[in-house]
């Protein structure tokens, strides 16, 4: 549990926990910045203020509470809606962290711009696509780079473009660049004023940019064609240079990353996707052949998160053992597993926010890795031996990807630091990165490239003579090598290409034997293993051809698009994408830390005036409606709630009103969920009506007794849920009841016409307990893999009119994936009620867990007296409610779950657009 504090700027309240105080001081120059760049940009002002939450740690980020359910690893940050919060964790990259920063604050200050206070109704009835949201908030935050280059080349030449997934962002900046060159930058604020005053995106285009959507489309693809396509006669695909071994297209993996070789050189391990889950694999060096599954992540809480994305395996010198880096249910941690059977060895939790790239060195008594504390991501060596850890470097630079020399005297890693950058400048929040390398024994440290591009993840020939490295010096992903001269301690003079790729190359992998480097190779929107055999014969003798972004002259836009548009802007045919780029960021650079209001300024305390966070609860929501008819009177129904900044306290409010207050339905329930274990408090009352059916016999005489049951329930209790991992948790609670049941007797159809209505109350005190897994995945259709199962225990002691009883019940699902979307599901469930004096709850089985078309089968009125404790079990489809009941009972389903429709258009007088329609086979069984 974290005591949170607050620095004020002109704009921003920026909140922050312990230890991160340094990355917030930054951050308050980072979000001015930016800010005076989007308000330029966007010709308006902010209305309200906007607050800002840093995490120090991806793990607690993705924990977090200000947003429903756990935050993907992809993510780098969100803005929230209720309160236009802006979320983002710190990990270790402040070049990085800008970029998240300042493309989160351009969505909170479009969100304001667009509607104020009123964000979550705006949302929801706007029409702004999201490729338009994300791309412009690329398009705002960080120039063209590399990478957006890549996944562009690669959807273009493989003809797959779309603007959903990543591509909303990445193929968003790229129309907001299209746009900009084509109609002029001042057309993109031109739209946000618009549809600030009309709202709809497609006339927003037609009247700002004077063309319909479609049509738009079509001209942007047809730029990118004429832009990416000359490119494949001057570069490579990953094939044409290396040996896949793995292909994601095939065995539907998406990725396959991170190699590392054996070191006999005859095996690499690798984290793939394949399994849907995140997993470590080991494969035939040779042909590809995958060996063996080393572990399964995510699927527990020993290994929560993978840190794929900023991961590495390492082998131990004798090949018996795999090292890697990966969260748990209590924080990161190294674990050293058998490289055959996966089973864990040793574990080492060192006392930081995340730990990263785990290399083992040579002579296998020590494992070096980058541990983030604090807002530094430094590098550290685990001594095996003992357990105890040096620190090499401490600074707010960035290391990443550290790699032992053969000798084991030096490592080498990339780190975004540069000579005459102090690690208080704000050049911090723009440097790239080079290779570095260190004196273990020393911590001597040099730098052995120098580019203004990135050069990254260094790998060591086993002879210690040369090192491969990754860069997109020339716009693209590629393998450089260079001689290491351990007396100069420099490699640019003698770097070269290894690889002239279309797409791109990372994570290289040098073999034991010398005559191999594996690499993951981008291509075909995923990551395959590739290998370069005799990769010293290969190198070229030239510097690479730049990427078409990074050249100064840029084929200019055919005549036909250089139009006068709309509002009568004339295209200046010898603007460069180029060219808006650089300046386009140059001005963001501040020149201190300091922000510029002194009365929030503290001298004292470097600069600002830090506050401790108190709560205060505000309104999130107020929604409803009011109705009136002459049958049922007055109607309606209200939602409030409301919340602290931080959603350590949430309060909801929420009634259904019928007739008069006695028959309404209202609910107050109030969360607490500052602590590990969160805690809800409710009361409500709930009125309900249903009709019911049995037959009779009087005297000699089969009939039907038929009415109405009216039920009031006034339930008050005390709720605690505790998550013991990201996949399971304990629930339990105590609460109080009452409940007033009357049966009205429909006189006319009953064959005892003198029958009176009956009257039942019951109070009594329930207690539960339950414990909850779930790891399933899911699918745009339904769960596909995975299981979910339920155990539970529900009593109540003696009180009043209640006599005790206890009831437990199991739920246990399994979900096989056949398919991209099809799988089988299959559930058990059953459960069993007990009670001294034989009135123990029933179970009625029997309908579906629908509000529409429900049936009702018979049921006696005799079993109302009883009935407030009683379970619906379903579905049990083909049958009413009430088709079955008893104290005990059994459920099976299993079902085969397959899509119909993903996307169906038909244009008649109306567009009539179904998508997602899935179809079920099924059997369901119960007694």
């Amino acid at each position: 549990m974290y005591n949170w504090e607050f620095v004020q700027t002109p704009h921003f309240d920026i909140y922050f926990h312990d230890g991160m105080e340094g990355v917030a001081r930054i951050a308050t120059t980072v979000a001015e910045e930016a800010y005076d760049q989007i308000s330029a940009s966007f010709d308006y002002r902010l209305r309200n203020r906007v607050p800002i939450i840093i995490y120090g740690s991806r793990t607690d980020f993705r924990e977090t509470h200000l947003t429903s359910g756990l935050v993907p690893e992809g993510t780098g940050g969100f803005t929230e809606f209720l309160k236009n919060r802006v979320v983002v964790p710190f990990e270790g990259s402040y070049p990085s962290f800008r970029h998240v920063l300042h493309h989160e604050l351009t969505h909170a200050v479009l969100l304001d711009m667009l509607y104020g206070k009123d964000i979550l109704q705006g949302i929801q009835n706007s029409d702004i696509p999201l490729w338009f949201i994300e791309g412009l908030a690329e398009y705002e935050s960080i120039p063209w780079t590399a990478e957006s280059d890549m996944w562009m080349r690669d959807a273009v030449i493989n003809d797959y473009l779309n603007l959903g997934g990543y591509f909303a962002y990445k193929g968003g900046q790229s129309i907001m660049y299209y746009i900009a060159e084509v109609y002029g930058p001042e057309k993109i604020p031109q739209m946000l004023h618009r549809l600030r005053s009309f709202g709809r995106f497609g006339t927003t285009m037609q009247a700002v940019l004077g063309v319909e959507l479609e049509e738009f489309g079509k001209q942007w693809e047809k730029d990118l064609k004429k832009v990416y396509w000359p490119e494949i006669v001057d570069r490579e695909d990953p094939d044409e240079v290396a040996e896949a071994l793995t292909d994601h297209t095939k065995d539907d993996s998406y990725f396959n990353r991170n190699p590392a070789f054996s070191p006999y050189g005859d095996k690499i391990a690798f984290f793939s996707g394949r399994d849907y889950y995140t997993s470590i694999y080991v494969m035939s060096a040779i042909d590809g052949k995958i060996l063996w599954k080393v572990v399964t992540g995510e699927q527990t809480g020993t290994y929560e998160e993978m840190h794929w994305q900023r991961g590495q395996i390492t082998w131990s010198p004798d090949a018996k053992q795999l090292a890697f880096a990966a969260q748990a249910t209590d924080g990161d941690r190294l674990y050293i597993v058998d490289a055959r059977t996966g089973k864990q060895e040793r574990t080492f939790q060192p006392p930081f926010d995340g730990v990263y790239t785990p290399a083992w060195s040579p002579d296998g008594s020590k494992i070096a890795f980058i541990g983030l504390n604090k807002g530094l991501a430094d590098l550290y060596i685990l001594e095996l031996s003992d357990g105890s850890i040096t620190q090499l470097t401490n600074d707010r630079f960035n290391e990443s990807n550290p790699a032992w020399s053969p000798d084991g005297a030096m490592i080498a890693f990339d780190s975004d630091r540069a000579p005459g950058i102090r690690d208080t400048s704000p050049d911090l929040l723009y440097q790239t990165s080079d290779v570095y390398v260190i004196e273990v024994s020393t911590g001597r440290m040099r730098r052995l490239t120098s580019h203004e591009r990135n050069d990254t993840s260094p790998t060591w020939s086993p002879d210690g003579r040369h090192i491969a490295f990754v860069s997109d010096r020339n716009g693209i992903f590629n393998l450089y090598l260079g001689e290491f001269d351990s007396g100069t301690g420099t490699l640019e003079r003698t770097i070269r290409p290894l690889t002239n790729i279309l797409t791109g190359t990372f994570f290289p992998s040098w073999s034991p034997t010398g005559d191999k480097i594996a690499f993951s190779g981008f291509n075909q929107g995923g990551w395959d293993i590739y290998v370069v055999r005799n990769p010293l014969e290969k190198l070229k003798d030239d510097s690479l051809e730049p990427a078409f972004f990074l050249k100064q002259e840029r084929i200019s836009y055919r005549s036909e698009y250089r139009h006068l548009s709309a509002e009568g802007h004339t295209v200046d045919a010898d603007s460069t994408v180029a060219y808006r780029i650089g300046p386009r960021m140059a001005t963001l650079r501040p020149e201190s830390w300091n922000i510029v209001d002194d009365t929030m300024t503290d001298p004292a305390r470097g600069g600002f005036r830090t506050r401790k966070y108190s709560p205060k609860l505000e309104i999130d929501m107020v929604t409803g409606y009011a109705a009136y008819s002459t049958l049922g009177g007055v109607g309606g129904e209200l939602l409030i709630t409301a919340s602290d900044l931080m959603s350590h306290h949430n309060l909801a409010f929420t009634t259904s009103l019928y007739r008069d207050l006695r028959d309404s339905d209202y609910a107050l329930l109030y969360q607490y969920l500052r602590r590990r274990t969160n805690y809800a408090v409710y009361i409500s009352q709930q009125r309900t009506w249903y009709p019911f059916r049995d037959y009779v016999v009087v005297g000699n005489q089969i009939g039907i007794e038929s009415g109405l049951v009216e039920r009031r329930e006034l339930y008050g209790g005390v709720y605690a849920s505790r998550p013991t991992s990201q996949y399971r948790r304990l629930e339990f609670g105590v609460e109080g009841m009452r409940a007033e049941t009357s049966v009205l007797y429909d006189q006319i159809a009953t064959l005892n016409p003198g029958s009176p209505s009956q009257e039942y109350s019951t109070d009594a005190f329930l207690a539960n307990a339950a414990y909850v897994h779930d790891n399933t995945l899911w699918s745009s259709f339904w769960a596909v893999k995975g299981s979910r199962w339920r155990f539970q225990l529900r009593s109540a002691p003696p009180y009043a009119n209640t006599a005790p009883f206890g009831v437990a019940t199991a739920d246990w699902r399994k979900y096989i994936r056949v398919g991209r979307n099809s799988s089988f599901a299959f559930r058990l469930s059953g459960g069993a009620s007990f009670a001294e004096d034989g009135n123990a709850p029933v179970f009625y089985l029997g309908g579906l867990p629908y509000w529409i078309n429900y049936r009702y089968g018979d049921v006696p009125a005799s079993t109302f007296s009883n009935d407030s404790f009683s379970t619906f079990v379903f579905p049990l489809r083909g049958t009413d409610y009430y088709e079955m009941s008893g104290r005990r009972y059994a459920l099976m389903n299993l079902e085969y779950r397959f899509p119909l429709i993903y996307f169906l258009a038909a244009r008649f007088t109306f567009q009539m657009m179904p998508s997602n329609v899935g179809g079920v086979l099924l059997l369901d069984l119960a007694t």
